[in-house]
């Protein structure tokens, strides 16, 4: 499976699809360097992972996408429970089994591990991600207002129990 730990030299790649992906309420790219940085020096706490595409497949155009990658995830771990930080896939390559890929693989280390439970938040106006959680076994279970901005919006609190 084309799923890897992510590298600083996919700092650039990931950067283009944040943007893309989360627009004007996009990570930073110093906040992305600090991820990279955690997940690399330790790994036992932030976990950051890429699908790398084959050779000859376009997650997309390659000036927007230089690093070749379909998607990414990034989570933190705290005690018994992870965090998922951020779940990305190119619009190009979404409802394909990127996110599903990605997910599945991160569930089954959580269960390796023996994590107790995984938690999310999502901007409420997103019907295909909340719908994806959904199908994955996650759980709405509360809501932070105002969370999220460029626009204002609620996040959803979504779990589900990682084993």
């Amino acid at each position: 499976m084309p799923i890897r730990s992510a590298q600083t030299g996919d700092l650039d790649a990931m950067m283009a699809l944040t943007q893309v992906a989360f627009g004007a309420s996009a990570w930073s790219r110093r906040l992305m360097e600090e991820v990279l940085e955690a997940a690399i020096a330790r790994p036992g706490q932030q976990v950051a992972w890429v699908w790398e595409e084959p050779w000859g497949m376009a997650a997309a155009p390659a000036h927007r996408n230089p690093g070749g990658i379909a998607g990414y995830l990034i989570a933190q771990l705290i005690g018994r429970d992870a965090e998922i930080q951020s779940l990305a896939v190119w619009p190009e390559r979404q409802r394909q089994g990127v996110g599903t890929a990605l997910l599945g693989d991160f569930m089954e280390l959580a269960q390796r591990q023996g994590w107790e439970r995984i938690f999310l938040e999502v901007r409420a106006g997103n019907e295909a991600a909340r719908k994806f959680y959904l199908r994955q076994g996650f759980e709405d279970y509360g809501r932070r207002a105002n969370y999220y901005h460029s626009p204002t919006e609620d996040a959803c609190l979504m779990r589900r129990r990682a084993g």
